[in-house]
């Protein structure tokens, strides 16, 4: 199994739109096995994490830093997150919002619809509604 990362190195850069270098990567790491259009659903960040990891173990060729790559570009692209209970630097990640916005979100949890999400949490509206099908309020 690749090492862990924490989740504030993982996910340092989050609210900058992800370059090209973590696409690149991705589609290396992972279209050395299979094509990577085999995404076909979103996943939680936990489900992807334990995806590569699993892939990584059955022979993938990632380094630490490969892996991170591969996990940041599933997170802005393909991820889900419970507005209820993910961390900030996950709120960041997936929703591409500012830690600003997603501290207040946490600090406001819980939440039961997107209309009191975005009431409560003005300054990351645009963003929230943009990505209203990758949010979930388990």
């Amino acid at each position: 199994m690749a090492p862990r990362l924490s989740a504030s190195i993982l996910f340092a850069a989050a609210a900058v739109v992800q370059s090209g270098a973590d696409k690149a990567t991705f589609e290396r790491v992972c279209g050395s096995c299979h094509s990577v259009t085999l995404i076909s659903d979103v996943k939680s960040l936990p489900e992807w994490e334990e995806t590569v990891d699993s892939m990584i173990e059955r022979g993938a060729k990632a380094s630490s830093a490969e892996r991170a790559e591969v996990l940041r570009w599933l997170a802005h692209n393909y991820s889900r997150t419970n507005i209820n209970q993910a961390p900030a630097q996950e709120l960041m990640a997936v929703l591409e919002i500012e830690p600003t916005g997603a501290d207040s979100i946490v600090a406001h949890r819980p939440y039961h619809s997107l209309a009191e999400l975005i009431t409560l949490n003005p300054t990351c509206a645009k963003q929230l509604e943009s990505h209203k099908d990758r949010i979930s309020f388990r």
